[in-house]
């Protein structure tokens, strides 16, 4: 399953070097910010440690560590989605 996943994640961080949209000096370095990251916020909202927001406050800050402007990570993050 951890191979899929981290499959998935370099498919994405990928598509967006090459979009330009972000900067990332090392593909290793980027997956295991985003799984690591990723792996301990589930941790925490398990644990009840966190606010309503806390899955959007993640995502904005790795986009943010990933070279995405504020407002963008914010509105990316944020972004309302239509349930499945």
């Amino acid at each position: 399953m951890s191979e899929t996943i981290e499959r998935g994640v370099m498919t994405d961080l990928e598509a967006g070097i090459r979009l330009n949209r972000l900067q990332v000096d090392s593909l290793q370095v980027a997956i295991d910010l985003i799984l690591g990251t990723g792996l301990m916020a589930m941790r925490s909202i398990l644990e009840g440690r966190t606010e309503p927001d806390y899955p959007e406050q993640i995502a904005k800050v790795i986009l943010k560590t990933l070279g995405v402007a504020d407002a963008e990570a914010h509105a990316i993050a944020f972004k309302f989605l239509q349930p499945l």
